[in-house]
């Protein structure tokens, strides 16, 4: 049975992959159904359908990908956070910006899942 520590660290690195292929979809399918995203200049959206449309407003803007370094990952129960940072990322690869993040996982049907999501730019 893999650690609660690699099930998040998996999570978080699946996200870059599909964000960076423009898979909003399989993005949202990461969290619950009454999620919360709390995205950098926008106001806190809640759902599935919002992931969807935040992370699509990110790529729109020219944003190509998150470099995201997790760095305090806690799990108790059906509960876990991560506490990280992330470099946001051209097409180039070239540093477009940096952050932090916190995310808040429940375990819906025996699967973490994203709950909240917090990320601020530096």
């Amino acid at each position: 049975m893999a650690s609660g520590k690699s099930i998040i660290e998996d999570i978080t690195s699946k996200l870059s992959k599909y964000y960076q292929s423009g898979d909003m979809k399989s993005i949202s399918e990461f969290y619950t159904e009454d999620c919360r995203i709390m995205a950098p200049g926008m106001e806190t959206q809640g759902g599935r359908k919002a992931v969807e449309e935040t992370m699509g407003a990110l790529r729109a803007k020219g944003i190509a990908n998150f470099d995201i370094k997790n760095e305090e990952i806690v799990v108790d129960g059906d509960y876990g956070y991560d506490v990280g940072r992330y470099k946001m990322l051209a097409e180039d690869g070239s540093t477009i910006g940096t952050g932090k993040s916190v995310i808040i996982l429940k375990k819906v049907n025996g699967v973490f899942q994203i709950h909240v999501d917090i990320f601020n730019d530096n």
